[in-house]
């Protein structure tokens, strides 16, 4: 019963969220109903295609991550099976945007986890489950610092860092500077 509920909401929200014409129409109905006057105006770069071109680039991108964890996986456990591909693809993905939603967890330290050993069970073994969930967050955090450190690289090279520096170091009241 739950489902037949379910689906139609789901294809409601879809179409709200894919159609920028019927989300800023539900978004200036919203602030109606709190008393909020905002004014949206749909922007001219968003519209249906624009939208499902980016779905589709962040569809891309999570099938070639998850080829990289299958990868990963495989150099650990040889004889992995690549029809676990969308299995372990999809439950990284969603344990990902949970995790990122998790507003108590800084970047979902447990939550990403625990939804990945969820989704995954009885899927894999205990031992690749495991290897999978703890070797994900360290891949990621990994990833997340070298791609840090060629930011700051990029920055120092082009002298950002002295520039915020030199801009602290003179605070301003209205138009006229304090030293």
């Amino acid at each position: 019963m739950a489902t037949y509920i379910l689906f139609p909401a789901i294809l409601i929200g879809l179409v709200v969220f894919l159609l920028p014409s019927v989300f800023y129409k539900v978004l200036r109905a919203s602030f109606k109903i709190l008393g909020k006057d905002m004014d949206f105006k749909n922007p001219k770069h968003m519209n249906l295609k624009t939208v499902l071109l980016g779905i589709f680039i962040g569809m891309c991108m999570w099938l070639v991550i998850g080829f990289g964890v299958m990868i990963s996986i495989k150099s650990v456990f040889p004889d992995f099976a690549w029809g676990h591909f969308f299995n372990i693809t999809g439950a990284y993905s969603l344990s990902y945007a949970i995790g990122y939603f998790s507003f108590i967890t800084p970047a979902g330290l447990g939550v990403r986890e625990g939804t990945m050993v969820y989704l995954i069970n009885g899927t894999i073994s205990n031992a690749e489950k495991m290897f999978f969930v703890l070797a994900t967050r360290v891949w990621m955090m990994l990833s997340e610092i070298i791609i840090l450190f060629f930011i700051v690289i990029l920055l120092l090279s082009k002298g950002e860092f002295k520039k915020l520096r030199d801009s602290n170091e003179k605070e301003y009241i209205g138009n006229k500077e304090i030293l």
